[in-house]
């Protein structure tokens, strides 16, 4: 499964820059079969989430932060949910997941182990 970016976004001055416009993930590694891939859209989310703040591309613009928080606690939402209330280790039953997550969207992963 693959994330990309727009293409519209590469730009040196106003966007997003000129690398890691895109990421793919095989669903088979972090437990998930081709039919419902939900860790993997998970992951690819999160993927997308720090992509966007990466070199602070969110935080020039109030619309920008306005939507990653939305979308940011839409993940707090689906990590919660995946565990039937309040997250823990490891985050979707995946050791390999987990860390990928924590590298991430590590606020995001503290905001789900918490009440």
């Amino acid at each position: 499964m693959k994330c990309s970016m727009y293409g519209s976004f590469r730009n040196v001055t106003t966007g997003m820059g000129t690398s890691a416009f895109s990421k793919t993930l095989t669903p088979w590694h972090y437990g998930d079969t081709m039919y419902d891939p939900w860790r993997t859209l998970i992951l690819l989310k999160a993927w997308a989430l720090w992509r966007a703040r990466y070199h602070g591309w969110v935080a020039a613009r109030e619309c920008r932060v306005r939507e990653a928080d939305m979308q940011s606690k839409s993940l707090i939402a689906q990590l919660r949910s995946a565990h039937g209330g309040v997250a823990v280790m490891p985050l979707l039953g995946s050791d390999k997941a987990s860390r990928l997550l924590e590298t991430w969207v590590p606020l995001e992963v503290t905001a789900a182990k918490s009440a």
